[in-house]
């Protein structure tokens, strides 16, 4: 398996460390703000938050698209061997899991599966990886037929200051009920 070495293989590098949720271009933000409200449901059944279908539904995302986009986190929350690290609802800042997430989808829209499988594979152990990367890659598909691509990001010229965290739910998918 040979690794394309390019910027946009590197959640840290194509979404460094105070990356803002405005900074996104709109398939970018739907997909971390859809993440957050599958999340913050899962977490906080009663406390109100949007369903995420809603979302998907506005976007022109067809329905076997966002049952693929619930399955991949289904596995994910199933599987994972370490916590994932999400910002809530309304937060500003992107996690580095966003940002993994946001190249996952990115590398599956390039047909660049293998690159995608390896950043999948710091979450998940391999055979859930191979099960996590269909489903992702039918949820990418469904965005770019909804004219949702995620952008080949290259880091900027300029270093970004690590920006503190607030309000960010450090999640145990694979304990949440």
């Amino acid at each position: 398996m040979s690794h394309d070495p390019r910027p946009d293989a590197d959640p840290l590098a194509a979404y460094p460390a105070g990356t803002q949720l405005d900074e996104l271009r709109t398939a970018e933000s739907f997909l971390v703000v859809a993440v957050r409200f599958w999340t913050a449901r899962r977490l906080e059944p009663n406390a109100g938050h949007g369903d995420w279908r809603t979302g998907f539904r506005a976007a022109g995302v067809c329905d076997i698209g966002a049952a693929c986009f619930g399955s991949f986190l289904n596995i994910i929350e199933a599987a994972a061997y370490r916590p994932i690290t999400l910002g809530c609802p309304h937060c500003g800042d992107v996690t580095e899991d966003e940002a993994r997430l946001l190249c996952v989808v990115g590398l599956l829209q390039r047909e660049r599966g293998n690159d995608a499988a390896l950043l999948l594979a710091d979450w998940l152990p391999p055979a859930a990886v191979r099960v996590a990367a269909d489903y992702a890659f039918g949820f990418a598909t469904a965005l770019s037929e909804a004219r949702l691509t995620m952008p080949e990001r290259r880091p900027e010229a300029r270093p970004r200051p690590a920006a503190p965290r607030r309000f960010i739910h450090h999640v145990p998918l694979s304990v949440v009920h």
